[in-house]
């Protein structure tokens, strides 16, 4: 399986637009990063995820449909352990319930 990370939640699997459902990860872009800190931690957050699925052993392990921007909206897991919680629990990551209308987390507070 191959992936590109874009950022710390969004990426490329095979070809394929993807995102980490259930997540966000800090904005790297000057123009969507609240602060500068948000930015420095885009680059962490990105970082990490490349180094956990470089690894193990990827795998789908299910599809929440799509985004507003087609993406594929899918949990991923590294040698069985689920990447977003991974990336959650080590701070690169914040759990954001986009669908029930919860706010974009805030990376500079």
């Amino acid at each position: 399986m191959s992936i590109r990370w874009v950022d710390g939640d969004s990426g490329w699997i095979n070809g394929r637009a993807f995102r980490l459902y259930g997540v966000d990860a800090p904005e790297g872009s000057p123009s969507r990063a609240d602060c500068q800190a948000e930015r420095a931690r885009s680059a962490q957050a990105k970082d990490a995820a490349r180094a956990l699925t470089n690894a193990g052993t990827v795998e789908v392990r299910g599809s929440m449909g799509t985004d507003k921007y087609g993406r594929d909206l899918l949990l991923l897991t590294v040698d069985g352990k689920d990447v977003a919680g991974s990336l959650v629990g080590r701070g690169h990551l914040q759990y954001w319930a986009y669908e029930a209308g919860q706010d974009k987390p805030d990376w500079c507070g």
